[in-house]
């Protein structure tokens, strides 16, 4: 009886290929849950789509699931989960300082581990998006998943440092608000940093 052996070793290589292409897109995929408050709700679509935008053309697919209002089931089923390796959490919240006190123009924040180089909380202050839209006169469900992508890019570096370009820089004046391009994206080497830093949570 004659075997195939050549069948068999490429069904096998398709087999690995396969598994390489599920790891692969594993390394490079987050899920993130977002908290929003109500005040939020019409900004949220927007927002996602925004953040996405930016995330994906530094190589990081995104699932968006929203766990404060009103979702569908499966949404709110995945949310009451224990969180998972590549599940990240966004709250979007109120700070209720908006009146010129120090640090209102930070719209937002993240529980880094510096150590670990690992995040999985962050805090985007949507009253505080929601001025600094109307001064730059900017859409403010832009700047909304603006913040939120930086916010997340912190979670993903694992460090609170910021850049001297682009998304992760400190300070966001009205003039780049108005601005596209760059200044919006993270860089090349951001990207492949997130990207190793979800590789490496897949090994814990």
């Amino acid at each position: 009886m004659r075997h195939n052996f050549y069948g068999v070793l490429v069904a096998a290589v398709g087999i690995v290929g396969a598994a390489a292409d599920s790891l692969h897109a594993a390394e490079t995929s987050i899920v993130v849950r977002t908290y929003t408050e109500a005040a939020s709700a019409g900004d949220i679509r927007t927002a996602r789509r925004t953040a996405s935008a930016a995330l994906e053309r530094a190589g990081i697919q995104v699932v968006w699931l929203e766990c404060a209002l009103p979702a569908d089931p499966a949404d709110g089923d995945a949310c009451t989960q224990p969180l998972r390796w590549n599940e990240l959490l966004v709250r979007i919240v109120s700070a209720g300082t908006v009146d010129g006190r120090l640090g209102v123009d930070a719209l937002g924040c993240a529980v880094v581990d510096v150590e670990a180089g690992v995040g999985s909380l962050a805090t985007v202050y949507a009253d505080r998006v929601r001025v600094m839209a109307r001064r730059a006169d900017v859409d403010n469900a832009e700047l909304l998943g603006r913040a939120m992508a930086h916010e997340v890019g912190h979670l993903l570096l694992g460090t609170n440092g910021h850049a001297a370009l682009g998304l992760m820089r400190a300070s966001w004046s009205s003039v780049d608000l108005q601005g596209y391009g760059v200044l919006w994206f993270f860089n090349r080497k951001e990207g492949e940093a997130m990207r190793r830093g979800i590789a490496s949570r897949l090994r814990f």
